[in-house]
């Protein structure tokens, strides 16, 4: 009987801590594991903020197959716009900052936006998605931020984000007439494909040439 007993008690241990280890397996993903969190700094000059997301406890940073930075800017009486630029690039420390310095399993990614202040009275939003090698993702706490009201602009456009840093070049029009026309007159075609960075980079969206002139 005792025999019995003991071959007993010793195999429902033996069920018992199986369980526990197939319970802890299942619930061991790799966001559960990595802890993240989206830090905002604004210059002094509120043209320009760069969003910082931290991430600790990264044991191998081939768990983390890339990072989407998710965008919204929005005001009240106008369309809302999304954007969603994916990298894939970190940082061990951050340069000339005390606050993201090198530490054990911590990276960080980072994103900048600027020229803001040609959007006074915007609500710039953003948080980071984390996406795992084990098929699990994971959100950033979200920061939302008012661009201040003391810059003017004069007209603005309606388009959405493209994998740029600077916000006019970001935020192109959708059509001709929602946009920013740059008057050529006085410029040959050559010119102009010469200047057509330096065009777009000032936040213009279309370019108005003189007439073109052809030979009877």
């Amino acid at each position: 009987m005792k025999r019995i007993f003991k071959v007993l008690f010793a195999f429902v241990s033996l069920s018992i801590i199986a369980l526990i280890t197939v319970v802890t397996n299942a619930s061991s993903t790799i966001a559960s594991k990595i802890s993240v969190t989206l830090y905002q700094q604004e210059n002094a000059t509120n043209n320009k903020i760069r969003y910082v997301a931290t991430m600790s406890n990264v044991d191998n940073l081939s768990e983390i197959i890339d990072i989407d930075i998710n965008f919204s800017l929005s005001k009240a009486g106008e369309t809302t716009r999304t954007a969603k630029v994916t990298t894939t690039k970190v940082y061990t420390s951050i340069a000339n900052s005390s606050e993201f310095q090198e530490s054990e399993n911590t990276y960080y990614a980072i994103y900048t936006i600027t020229d803001t202040n040609t959007y006074p009275g915007w609500s710039l939003s953003a948080y980071f998605t984390f996406n795992y090698s084990d098929s699990t993702s994971e959100n950033t706490n979200s920061i939302s931020y008012t661009i201040p009201q003391k810059y003017t602009v004069d007209t603005y456009g309606s388009g959405s984000f493209e994998q740029s840093s600077s916000i006019n070049d970001a935020l192109l029009a959708d059509s001709i007439e929602n946009g920013n026309i740059f008057h050529a007159w006085n410029w040959s075609m050559s010119v102009i494909q010469e200047n057509l960075q330096n065009i777009k980079n000032a936040g213009y969206t279309a370019v108005q040439p003189s007439l073109a002139v052809f030979p009877s």
